[in-house]
């Protein structure tokens, strides 16, 4: 039916006035506006309803504002229906095939869009624009424009995200005097302007029927967030920030350099957050990944500045003042750890024939070494302390900020 009036709409655009007058418009206007009433509904049955297709012609996609949550767009829409009151015999007006009329002289169905959220609900009323009538009674209306939608966010992939977003249209009344259905399932991507933020990746357009005799024609929009110019602008300086934060266990606690280092990159953090917090909206159903990796790596800064502050204090304390019990442990496990790895490679077996127990009554220098470090645990010098922790502090934060990237980017790809 659909392809048939689309077809006829063709032939009778290529046909029209071929040899008709002025006058055969006059009449043919004349006499169609003198029987027709445009309060009344165009079928000869008034039991039946109004079939009306509708074809959606996205224009483009304006803006999509996290914080308000909508989506701005403009919209054509073109009405196709048939008016029984308007239908002639070409022959009688001179092979006038096709008249152009004014919404205000023939009936024309009203929709609304549902969920706008400012006072364009009535957009696709009369615009004015003119009405193109064939004889049989097919006419088409365009009609449509800027329309504010809302359309929920979730961030919780920002910036590789893809947001679902609805233009709702329905009738202007509950009745079941007009039945709408979608010409194609698909918006006409024919006169589309691309967005520089935001990709179509698909669009949808299909009829519900949530109500008897309430149907709505729904447009949904699949876009895709454009990630290029965040990657480059907050994923990578955040990244390479956090990984300079924790170079700071290579700055000797005595250059003076290493808690200025560490506060300089703490306050980067902080214009970070600032910055992907003005892009996100200020919603708490959804939270970005990204949000909480640099809140973590945040949190890792300052754990990092608080230890490098100590480290400094005990560095430059008295040489008298023993070193702190947990610096002790951290040195003793490193030694231990060396210890055993050394023995480990040294140990060989032994071909000469050595009395045993003899063996047994020597003691090694290795093992006399380490007696002689546990009996001097609490004079162990500050330098030798401080390179040690620093070097083990150094690999474990690689490890928790190595751990930390690859989970908040697998959670953004599995999500």
């Amino acid at each position: 039916m659909i392809l048939l009036s689309i077809v006829v709409l063709v032939f009778g655009h290529f046909r029209m006035c071929a040899s008709s007058s002025y006058q055969d418009q006059l009449n043919l206007y004349s006499n169609l506006t003198a029987t027709i009433n445009p309060t009344v509904r165009p079928v000869l049955n008034q039991s039946d309803s109004v079939r009306v297709n509708i074809s959606v012609h996205l224009l483009s996609v304006i803006e999509v504002n996290e914080r308000e949550q909508s989506m701005t767009s403009f919209v054509a829409i073109s009405n196709m229906w048939i008016d029984e009151a308007l239908q002639w015999n070409v022959s009688e007006y001179g092979d006038s095939f096709k008249i152009t009329m004014l919404p205000s002289d023939l009936w024309i169905p009203e929709f609304m869009v549902s969920n706008t959220i400012r006072n364009d609900i009535m957009i696709l009323k009369d615009n004015g624009l003119k009405i193109d009538v064939l004889n049989n009674g097919f006419a088409t209306r365009y009609s449509g424009g800027a329309i504010k939608t809302s359309c929920p966010i979730d961030v919780s992939k920002y910036p590789f995200d893809t947001q679902v977003c609805l233009i709702v249209l329905s009738k202007s009344s509950w009745d079941n005097e007009m039945d709408i259905f979608a010409a194609q399932n698909y918006a006409m991507l024919v006169s589309f302007n691309e967005n520089k933020e935001w990709n179509l990746a698909r669009s949808v357009v299909r009829k519900e029927t949530s109500i008897p005799n309430i149907s709505e024609l729904v447009v949904t929009l699949y876009l895709q967030r454009r990630p290029f110019f965040y990657v480059i602008n907050i994923i990578l300086p955040m990244v390479m920030i956090s990984f300079m934060n924790i170079l700071c266990f290579k700055i000797p606690p005595r250059s003076g350099e290493r808690i200025s280092y560490s506060v300089s990159l703490l306050l980067t953090f902080v214009v970070l957050l600032s910055t992907t917090a003005e892009t996100m909206p200020r919603v708490s159903d959804n939270i970005s990944y990204l949000h909480i990796y640099i809140n973590c790596q945040f949190m890792l800064g300052c754990l990092i500045t608080t230890i490098s502050a100590i480290i400094v204090k005990v560095d430059h304390s008295d040489t008298h003042v023993n070193v702190p019990r947990w610096c002790q442990l951290i040195l003793c496990l490193s030694k231990c750890l060396r210890k055993s790895k050394i023995n480990a490679q040294e140990t060989k077996p032994d071909s000469n024939d050595i009395d045993q127990d003899q063996e047994m009554d020597i003691p090694s220098k290795s093992d006399s070494k380490a007696t002689e470090n546990l009996k001097k645990n609490d004079d162990i010098e500050k330098d030798n302390v401080t390179g040690h922790v620093d070097e083990m502090l150094f690999y474990i934060f690689v490890c928790l900020f190595i751990l930390s990237t690859f989970v908040c980017f697998m959670l953004i790809w599995l999500a």
